[in-house]
């Protein structure tokens, strides 16, 4: 049972409309959001920047049609990499995050072959593992992120590509972090790590089955995520197309704050203190 709750988190695409929101839901109809800080201004000019040149489709839902009285989609973060962007940084490389609550690693494999290889602690802190197809497609808020797809439990051999948004990750280039994100009671919350070229000595114990394609870096030992991250080797210097931070993120409540939808017509809204078309 508890692997199967595990698979349906993992699997579940995010659905984060459409249905009309009253005003008092819309983000740009209410007061400056909770823990904005003027970085996330500067990261919300950036994005803004970048959503000016994309077709509209390609930037998240339109923000009109978003379900606001779900609180959950609020705390969306706004995903800073385009799908090209992600899919580079991901495949071939193992990750190495930490799940939300836990002191403990987690790992993924992402394959060139679409498949992802999974390595993650149960409850009682044992190691499963699994594979599932990966697919890297369109964020709720922002550009890219991921989700996975398992044939056997779905019943179909692909996932219908339109019926759901992929879950976000934010990274940071220079710093090499990298977060992929958990909805916990209505919020979405960080789970931060790295994406790296070496097998870490610590996989051989816990995920026996993580396919090992790359030098050992024996000093990647432990239990703990902190242990790992000690002695790991992010990858950095990749791309991105405007910054965030992957643990305070930029969110699609602040970004809509900042960027009031234009009535009749979506295409980045007009940044707050500009007059609002009718």
């Amino acid at each position: 049972m508890l692997k199967t709750v595990k698979v349906m988190v993992v699997l579940l695409g995010l659905v984060a409309g459409a249905a009309g929101s009253e005003a008092a839901d819309k983000p740009w109809e209410k007061a400056r959001p909770a823990g904005m800080t003027a970085a996330h201004e500067g990261f919300a000019r950036a994005a803004r920047q970048v959503q000016d040149r994309l077709p509209a489709a390609e930037f998240g839902m339109d923000p009109r049609t978003v379900n606001w009285k779900d609180k959950s989609n609020l705390s969306i973060p706004v995903s800073n990499m385009t799908i090209p962007q992600l899919t580079t940084l991901l495949t071939g490389r193992y990750h190495v995050f930490q799940d939300v609550g836990r002191s403990i690693w987690s790992a993924r494999y992402y394959a060139a072959d679409g498949k992802t290889w999974f390595c993650e602690p149960n409850k009682q802190g044992k190691y499963e593992e699994w594979v599932f197809d990966r697919y890297v497609g369109q964020t709720a808020m922002g550009l890219a992120g991921i989700f996975h797809w398992d044939p056997t439990i779905q019943k179909t051999a692909r996932p219908d590509l339109g019926w759901s948004y992929a879950w976000p990750m934010v990274a940071n280039a220079q710093t090499g972090e990298v977060s992929v994100f958990r909805r916990v009671k209505n919020v979405f919350v960080a789970q931060p790590g790295w994406i790296q070229e070496d097998y870490a000595a610590a996989f051989a114990e816990k995920c026996p089955q993580l396919p090992r394609v790359s030098k050992v870096n024996q000093n990647q030992l432990g239990r703990t995520f902190k242990q790992l991250a000690g002695n790991a080797h992010p990858v950095r210097g990749f791309r991105t197309s405007f910054p965030n931070d992957p643990r305070k993120p930029l969110t699609g409540e602040m970004y809509y704050w900042l960027n009031v939808p234009l009535e009749g017509l979506w295409g980045g809204g007009a940044p707050r203190g500009a007059q609002k078309l009718n």
